[in-house]
């Protein structure tokens, strides 16, 4: 069966937004999605699994579905919170039917977003999928036995993700709907038999890998792979006492193929497969951070069909800081992050504040720690141990190797926030807006973008007074200041309180205006960049190419100062400086 790590779902581009922070919408009645999905050729294909997400952030394919088609193709995606989503159609039967985005994309990210509103069906979010191109072949030991339950991963083309299938008990395999594309064909042994991972056409290496091309609907056949057995490394983890350790995590590094990897059993014996001839380090970790990770063995020499055993360790028990996090009225706090550090940083450890909002950092090396208490949605004040706001008040913490050290606690007090709704002229959400706060003297103090339904929340703001700044980081609309300002100066005056949020700041953004045109030099000659920008702006556009284009709003444009080759020629010299 073909599984798919990718695709729409697993080459995720990560897109970084400095966000505040994004509230939640008021309640609201759900909406719904409705449509049907087919093949090419217009007939219905049930079994089609239906996403639909939120713009920013995709589950994945490993999560449920919110529909599946029926046999007429339909489906229906209910209980959806009004917003903006995106919709992705995945063959989760394994018909070898290409993902996609509606409508008609290849990637997600490249997808139409799908409005939602309270209590009311969307319809018409339909999909024809195409058929994919399958890569086929089978999995052999180098004596042409088969190899089943290998796992065979088919990676491209770029930002398509990887795709992989599991050979059957004769050590055949397929992987399906496949775009047309070159593809690196991985051949791995997970399934504890012990042959060495290659990569088509038998390489070691992902570099000297022989692509394969698919052209769908096709299928390109004969992609083997032939695994040699390969060697091992074993040993045993015990404690001080001798006593053996379970669940310790043993890894080592294998070149292109990452690491392969081992975990201690009851009387504390791991053993790592799958190697191919060579010298090795082994490393050790507790996922349970119990215990303290020891220094990595190495010059650890293994040869094919051999096990290069007795690479054993002592691993030892760590300290550790608890303690409970609340605000300052006793209101347990969960999700802050909890973090402990000696002073040159050779150690950092963090935990997160649980429902009780009690935490543990563990495993500590024997040390005088500095404690820091933060929380990422930045409703609370940060502040290190004990109720200090800087280091030259902090109150140390000592830890003794194999201790806890509990009773480490905070009280947070609570920031002040700016919350509102950003909306075009007609009142729909700008979603993604940009809304920054500066304080009295002009510096940046805060910024949030808005959500699917426009709302913002500028978290983390100390006591004081603010002025607002709205901006479409598209340019569509022109930017504006509160309430309906043009300008910082002129800009109404937002004060907050500690502990509490000052909503309604809302924004409506109007369209900006616009400016094209060429710009030649003295010769005649394109004129190499521009730069064009209302007073207030803070992102400055740029035009390259023989037309320069910016969307700007409507306001006095502040062009630099470029001066004519003579009194008589009023173009402008060639130059490529800014």
């Amino acid at each position: 069966m073909t599984s798919r790590g990718g695709r729409i779902g697993a080459a995720l581009v990560a897109v970084i937004l400095f966000v505040s922070g994004f509230p939640a919408a008021a309640a609201a009645a759900d909406g719904s999605i409705s449509g049907a999905v087919t093949d090419a050729n217009g007939s219905a294909l049930s079994g089609i699994c239906v996403y639909a997400f939120s713009n920013f952030s995709f589950p994945g394919f490993e999560g449920d579905p919110k529909a599946i088609t029926a046999a007429d193709g339909t489906y229906t995606v209910s209980s959806l919170t009004p917003g903006a989503y995106r919709v992705v159609f995945h063959d989760c039967s394994d018909r070898g039917y290409i993902d996609e985005a509606y409508p008609d994309a290849t990637y997600w990210w490249e997808g139409t977003a799908v409005t939602v509103t309270s209590a009311h069906l969307t319809p018409g979010i339909d999909a024809a999928l195409d058929p994919g191109g399958s890569i086929a072949g089978s999995v052999t030991e180098s004596g042409g036995v088969a190899i089943p339950h290998a796992t065979v991963i088919a990676t491209g083309p770029a930002a398509s993700g990887s795709v992989s299938a599991a050979t059957a008990s004769d050590g055949t395999y397929e992987i399906r709907g496949l775009r047309t594309g070159s593809y690196t064909i991985e051949f791995r042994d997970d399934s504890g038999g012990g042959h060495q991972h290659v990569y088509y056409d038998n390489v070691a290496k992902e570099a000297d890998a022989t692509p394969v091309s698919v052209t769908a609907p096709n299928t390109t056949t004969s992609i083997d792979g032939t695994l040699a057995q390969g060697g091992s490394i074993s040993g045993t983890v015990t404690d001080s006492a001798d006593a053996p350790v379970s669940g310790i995590r043993a890894c080592t590094l294998v070149g292109d193929s990452g690491q392969e990897c081992g975990t201690s059993d009851a009387d504390g014996g791991y053993t790592i497969d799958s190697l191919p001839s060579g010298t090795f380090s082994v490393g050790w970790q507790d996922p349970t951070g119990r215990y303290l990770s020891p220094p990595r063995a190495t010059d650890i020499t293994v040869a094919t069909r051999a096990d290069t055993a007795g690479v054993d360790v002592v691993v030892a028990l760590g300290g550790s800081i608890t303690g409970t996090v609340t605000d300052e009225t006793g209101v347990l706090l969960a999700g802050i992050s909890v973090c402990a550090y000696l002073p040159d940083f050779s150690t950092y450890r963090c935990a997160t504040t649980n429902a009780l909002g009690g935490y543990s950092v563990l495993p500590l090396e024997t040390g005088v720690y500095t404690v820091s208490f933060s929380d990422p949605e930045q409703g609370y004040r940060s502040e290190y141990f004990d109720d200090a706001t800087d280091l030259a008040s902090i109150t140390d913490v000592p830890v003794q190797q194999g201790v806890d050290k509990p009773g480490i606690n905070a009280a947070l007090l609570a920031n002040a926030s700016i919350s509102g709704t950003v909306t075009n002229a007609s009142g729909d959400p700008i979603s993604g807006a940009y809304v920054f706060a500066y304080d009295d003297s002009g510096n940046s103090a805060g910024f949030a973008a808005a959500d699917s339904v426009g709302s913002y929340r500028i978290r983390g703001l100390k006591a004081g007074t603010y002025a607002l700044e709205f901006q479409d980081p598209r340019g569509v609309r022109a930017s504006e200041w509160w309430n309906d300002k043009a300008d910082q100066t002129s800009a109404d005056p937002v004060v907050v309180v500690l502990g509490a949020d000052v909503s309604g700041i809302d924004a409506s953004l109007d369209e900006a205006g616009r400016i094209s045109g060429t710009i030649t030099g003295a010769s005649g000659s394109v004129a190499k960049q521009v730069r064009a920008a209302p007073p207030h702006w803070p992102f400055e556009s740029y035009a390259v190419t023989q037309t320069c284009f910016a969307t700007l709003p409507e306001a006095p444009v502040m062009v630099p100062e470029i001066r004519p080759a003579s009194s008589s020629d009023a173009s402008i010299p060639d130059t490529s400086a800014p």
